[in-house]
């Protein structure tokens, strides 16, 4: 009798959630699309299920025209040139960091730095072209400030990737590197 009672106990649940899913299946339907819309829409869903806590979201994308402050005079503008592919630098020991403090209702302010794992070897970078998002303003841009670590400041409203062009002494084509910007 015991072995009955723990197979009807095992069964009902999975049982009833099936036939409530089965029966309400449209308003199911009509829900789950409603939470999408809304999560595509970009406003978060949050909630709880017991201690639990949740919250989902995409990403801030970027619109169509994007309007940011121009940068500092220590970043200058150039031409946007073709780039190419990515070649791998980790053989060099270079790679980007980056941080991002969003703005009161307003764009993230970025901050991209390049680093090694040689300090001698930033000696031989001269300079750094970041290219940004083509649709922010000034897209392609050059730090040559050793003392700051190659620094870019901007602001960005959406993630991306950003790809590096790390030009060093003795060396006639850059190092490629890439770092997808995510906050």
């Amino acid at each position: 009798m015991n072995d009955w009672v723990s197979l009807v106990q095992a069964i009902v649940w999975p049982i009833t959630v099936f036939l409530v899913a089965v029966l309400a299946r449209k308003h199911l339907i009509r829900l789950l699309d409603a939470i999408a819309g809304q999560i595509e829409g970009g406003r978060d869903l949050s909630g709880a299920l017991g201690p639990l806590m949740f919250t989902l979201s995409t990403a801030p994308r970027l619109p169509a025209e994007v309007t940011v402050p121009a940068n500092d005079g220590a970043i200058h503008a150039l031409a946007t040139p073709g780039l190419p592919a990515a070649t791998p630098a980790s053989s060099q020991g270079f790679h980007l960091i980056h941080a991002a403090q969003r703005d009161a209702n307003g764009p993230y302010t970025v901050r991209v730095q390049l680093l090694t794992d040689n300090p001698l070897a930033l000696e031989r970078v001269t300079r750094v072209v970041y290219h940004l998002h083509p649709q922010l303003p000034q897209p392609v841009q050059e730090s040559s400030n050793r003392s700051s670590n190659f620094e870019l400041v901007f602001q960005s409203p959406g993630q991306f990737d950003l790809q590096a062009e790390v030009f060093l002494k003795g060396m006639d084509t850059p190092l490629q590197l890439t770092r997808y910007l995510n906050f």
